[in-house]
């Protein structure tokens, strides 16, 4: 039997901070274009696996029992700056996604970032955490590269015969978004 699994939607929560310079002389925002979405999957009663995302948008199923059908994005969070400095890229590792209707939880990993240019899942820089001991995903040379786009992806797991016909999102009740921070130097 194939059931629709709808929308996995993991919202973003982006945070700017400073370390060295005045904010008022750093002049940089962040917009967030997008959020990350896993699509639609269909799913038969007995399934497993992971929907594994790439910077680049393109989703790959891996496991049994589960099809994509559509509406795979990568998050995108541009960076607007007049400085030539450099920004450090720190991503949480994982997040927790939940349906609407109450039932399993699904886990987000292996969280990765690229800069202007997606890459598969499993290329782009392994996301670390955002605490001020974790090291960054990546640092953006502004000098070099002015106005970059950040990209996330990610992998989610489906653990066996877990999923049901609602949709999962970070921004459900119990559920926990992926953290983007972005330190200006």
């Amino acid at each position: 039997m194939i059931i629709r699994w709808r929308d996995i939607a993991v919202f973003l929560t982006v945070f700017l901070c400073f370390t060295g310079t005045n904010p008022a002389q750093a002049q940089i925002t962040l917009n967030k274009n997008s959020d990350m979405h896993f699509g639609k999957v269909e799913y038969s009663s007995a399934h497993n696996g992971a929907v594994r995302l790439g910077t680049n948008g393109n989703i790959n199923v891996i496991g049994s029992g589960l099809v994509y059908v559509s509406g795979g994005a990568a998050a995108s969070i541009s960076v607007t700056a007049s400085n030539s400095d450099v920004i450090e890229i720190k991503c949480d590792t994982t997040g927790t996604l939940t349906p609407n209707g109450g039932g399993s939880e699904l886990t987000i990993e292996n969280t990765e970032v690229a800069i202007n240019s997606g890459t598969s899942f499993g290329s782009g820089q392994e996301c670390h955490g955002t605490g001020g001991a974790d090291q960054p995903a990546t640092t953006v040379d502004l000098s070099v590269t002015s106005n970059p786009t950040i990209l996330i992806g990610g992998e989610v797991v489906i653990p066996a015969n877990e999923l049901s016909a609602l949709e999962y999102s970070t921004g459900n009740a119990g559920g926990s978004p992926i953290t983007l921070s972005v330190t200006f130097q």
